[in-house]
């Protein structure tokens, strides 16, 4: 399971996708019940109706019946208020849009961290794993010296007890191991069979990234919302003036009436006006109220694009300094081999103490544990840094998925 069928399977099957993708769904909606007060309206109404009308006790002396059928027709001419409202949430639909899209970023983000930490637990394992086999052999080898009197009770004691806390953090290893995992699947809601790992030696490359910082999502939502408080100050000023409406009615009423037929036809057109030339000043307050928060709206806005350059500044000479470190991290692995091998081969020639050796294969470990780190850390810098500037996240998760060329199997959590 790569990056990205993970984050397919979780856009299909983890409910907090599926409640942020449904909601912005319904916002995108809003407009066109904005819209609806700006066109044509249509309505058919129909009653039908019987009299009985008696005199004298009950004596019968007049029956009648009618049938009406109305339809009628109303066309916003001049309606300032409702156009402002159509506009204004429509662009807060798209900053609805923009919202979703940063939470999905949010959303890979975890996922990858999640990804990683299952990565790097086991890592961890593997390498504590590897420090249990070496002090197991630095622990025979010290017995065997120490029955000829090369070494001391304590020098055995030492390895003894080297032994025991490299066997304790095996058992710690793997059992973060299991955490790891238990939060991977919390967050995809399944579990997978494998993962893909990175090869310790695999260089990474990263495709150069050009956007624009102005594409940033954030950015862009607050874009949308300055243009919703625009259009929310327009529809404030908009009570001032009156609105017009062209109403069209047409009814056909048949009437029985003792037996004889009367048919009548009714039309009518006509306008109608509403406006309040003064409501104690309301409008006016809600006019000021809308500018100070298209004020605000809009330092927000100047405030997330200097935020957004400064991330993209700070990512971007973070991911050119783990570079570095990289290559530095690698030689280091390397001179920690040759040390330990030299270390081991001047203890079982007696110029080393056992303390040596075991300072000489945690700092291996140490630096073998710190490479695999900046590995995964390199990688999630690229991803952040993609993200700021809103590259698509498909893109993003198939560049690293490139590099993650080896298969982890799944140790199912029931174990």
């Amino acid at each position: 399971l790569g990056l990205v069928e993970a984050a397919a399977s979780a856009q299909q099957d983890a409910w907090s996708w599926q409640v942020h993708e449904q909601t912005m769904k319904s916002q995108q909606v809003a407009p066109k019940i904005s819209l609806a007060q700006l066109l044509p309206s249509f309505g058919i109404s129909a009653a039908q109706q019987s009299r009985v009308s008696s005199y004298d006790a009950g004596v019968f002396n007049e029956f009648s019946s009618s049938t009406s059928l109305q339809g009628q027709a109303s066309i916003s001419i001049f309606n300032p208020t409702g156009w402002a409202s159509y506009k204004s949430a429509e662009a807060k639909a798209a900053s609805s849009l923009d919202d979703y899209y940063l939470y999905t970023q949010s959303f890979i983000l975890d996922l990858v961290n999640r990804y990683f930490t299952v990565l790097k637990a086991d890592k961890s394992f593997l390498l504590a794993d590897k420090n249990v086999a070496m002090n197991k052999k630095l622990m025979a080898d010290t017995e065997q010296k120490y029955q000829v009197g090369l070494l001391t009770l304590a020098d055995l004691s030492e390895a003894q007890a080297a032994f025991d806390q490299a066997l304790a953090t095996k058992i710690q290893a793997q059992v973060n191991v299991a955490l790891a995992q238990r939060q991977l699947v919390l967050l995809l809601q399944f579990e997978p069979p494998m993962l893909r790992d990175i090869d310790l030696y695999n260089e990474l490359v990263f495709e150069p990234l050009m956007h624009p910082v102005a594409n940033n999502y954030a950015v862009e939502k607050y874009q949308h919302l300055v243009k919703a408080a625009e259009y929310t100050v327009e529809q404030a000023k908009a009570g001032l003036y009156p609105n017009v409406t062209a109403n069209i009615t047409y009814q056909l009423s048949p009437v029985l009436i003792s037996g004889t037929s009367v048919e009548g036809r009714t039309t009518a057109a006509g306008l109608s006006l509403q406006w309040t030339p003064f409501d104690g000043g309301a409008t006016l307050a809600q006019l000021e109220l809308q500018q100070y928060m298209k004020q605000a709206t809009y330092a927000q806005l100047r405030q997330t694009m200097l935020e957004a350059k400064i991330n993209e500044a700070t990512l971007r000479q973070q991911l050119e300094t783990a570079r570095y470190q990289l290559g530095a991290q690698r030689q280091a692995l390397l001179s920690a081999q040759v040390y330990l091998d030299a270390v081991t081969a001047s203890f079982d020639a007696g110029q080393r103490t056992i303390t040596d050796v075991l300072d000489a294969q945690t700092a291996l470990t140490q630096q073998e544990q710190s490479l695999y780190s900046m590995l995964y850390e390199t990688m999630t810098l690229y991803l952040q840094l993609a993200q700021i500037l809103s590259y698509p996240t498909t893109e993003c998760l198939t560049m690293l998925d490139s590099f993650l060329n080896k298969e982890w199997t799944w140790m199912p959590l029931s174990q």
